[in-house]
């Protein structure tokens, strides 16, 4: 059987759960992006807000629960562990091309990168001498450049903008610039 992770959020629950969706057909599989029955089952609740969810090559699910400060790992046998904690209410989650974990912390303000011995670089913490107001969530270019979202919600608690306004940044392939690359959208996310 193949194992395919889902996450439900749902706005009149405040409980949110981590779903297993398991698929009965490799053939179904290939032709639907959800199987006709497939069954939903939940592997854990009690989270606070889920976020973020990336697989590394060894089919390892990380996922944030931003509200508890922890960065959780679901292993391909069903093993839930707490990964990295306290994790600065990381938010989005993704790798390098190196299979690093890229970490959006928002109560740092700044992206983070994560080896597989738990070695924390910082790769973006200013811009133009200031700080982010919130690293959301970020993608990594097929060249290794990286984006990354920067709103602002509610971490750091009670505080004003850090930049000028809400923008989409870029790290350069090599990590050695960082340049705004969009500056008019309200509220970038995603």
């Amino acid at each position: 059987m193949k194992k395919v992770l889902l996450k439900s959020i749902t706005a009149t629950v405040a409980k949110l759960s981590l779903l297993l969706l398991i698929t009965g057909s490799a053939y179904a599989q290939k032709t639907s992006l959800i199987v006709t029955d497939a069954e939903v089952i939940e592997v854990q609740g009690g989270f606070a807000f889920v976020e973020g969810p990336v697989s590394d090559a060894n089919g390892n699910l990380f996922f944030t629960d931003i509200e508890n400060n922890r960065i959780h790992k679901l292993s391909p046998g069903g093993e839930l562990s707490i990964h990295h904690q306290p994790s600065n209410y990381a938010n989005g989650l993704t790798l390098d091309l190196n299979g690093d974990l890229l970490i959006c912390e928002q109560s740092a303000q700044r992206l983070v990168s994560m080896d597989s011995d738990g070695n924390i670089t910082v790769l973006a913490a200013t811009y133009q001498g200031k700080r982010f107001n919130s690293p959301n969530d970020a993608w990594v270019h097929p060249d290794g450049g990286i984006y990354f979202t920067d709103p602002r919600y509610s971490r750091p608690a009670n505080q004003e903008l850090s930049q000028d306004g809400e923008h989409v940044y870029f790290i350069s392939p090599d990590r050695n610039s960082i340049s705004r690359v969009i500056d008019d959208l309200g509220k970038p996310n995603g």
